[in-house]
């Protein structure tokens, strides 16, 4: 399979080219949030390196998420407008489920995936072992607080990693397990790899939909300000 795999789930925005499940390319042109100035002109990059064209793929992988709202926004409308003009499949991983299939993270009998969610909190997620080359979940994706993230640490079962800029971010909270340092952004490529691995399937791009986790920043702002206005009716 020839898969495009696009990232943009943390403030890095990053492309891979996967063939065959082997890692053709891989680009991480920004990591200040510019998802929407260098995602396209990063695909063109390496599209035009592999001498290949959108239509000559076999795939889109795209990151779901949970992740920074505009980065996910920009990087699904990517993926579901570039499948949906060429009718190439898209498929959907999710930022932890990358971030477990780091090959830097093989030699490991289970792994914890964070990413810094801001506002003092984290997305987090266990693996256990391996079938195929893809690692079992254990429990779905959630938010969480550093606390509950440092207990999660202490229940996990033989060698044991953290991946993740907020692993990176709330290492010293976390006795016992090793923090891999250089696997902070969900590698593309390592999403590609398991989409094929996995026989993973398509999915509609009409219905591919982001996994936020909790409310964007502005609902947040918005119904903090609704319930001071309740305790505040006349202005002060």
């Amino acid at each position: 399979m020839k898969l495009l795999c696009l990232e943009t789930a943390t403030s890095a925005a990053a492309v891979a080219l996967v063939v065959d499940g082997v890692r053709i390319a891989e680009e991480i042109p920004s990591t200040q949030r510019h998802h929407t100035e260098t995602l396209m002109a990063s695909v063109a990059s390496i599209l035009d390196a592999a001498g290949m064209s959108l239509r000559s793929l076999d795939g889109i992988v795209v990151d779901i998420g949970p992740g920074l709202f505009t980065g996910l926004r920009v990087g699904l409308a990517t993926a579901r407008s570039l499948a949906a003009t060429t009718e190439v499949a898209l498929y959907c991983t999710t930022s932890l489920e990358a971030l477990a299939a780091d090959p830097r993270a093989h030699e490991f009998d289970s792994v914890l995936s964070v990413v810094d969610a801001r506002r003092g909190e984290v997305f987090v997620q266990a693996f256990g072992g391996s079938v195929n080359g893809v690692r079992e979940s254990i429990g779905a994706p959630a938010l969480v607080t550093p606390e509950i993230l440092a207990a999660m640490g202490t229940q996990l079962v033989g060698s044991a990693a953290l991946v993740g800029d907020g692993a990176l971010r709330y290492a010293a909270m976390v006795s016992g397990v090793t923090v891999i340092e250089d696997v902070i952004v969900p590698s593309p490529a390592s999403a590609g790899v398991l989409v094929e691995r996995d026989r993973r399937a398509p999915v509609d791009p009409m219905v591919a939909l982001p996994l936020y986790l909790r409310d964007p920043d502005a609902v947040a702002n918005f119904t903090v300000a609704a319930q001071v206005a309740r305790l505040t009716p006349n202005g002060g």
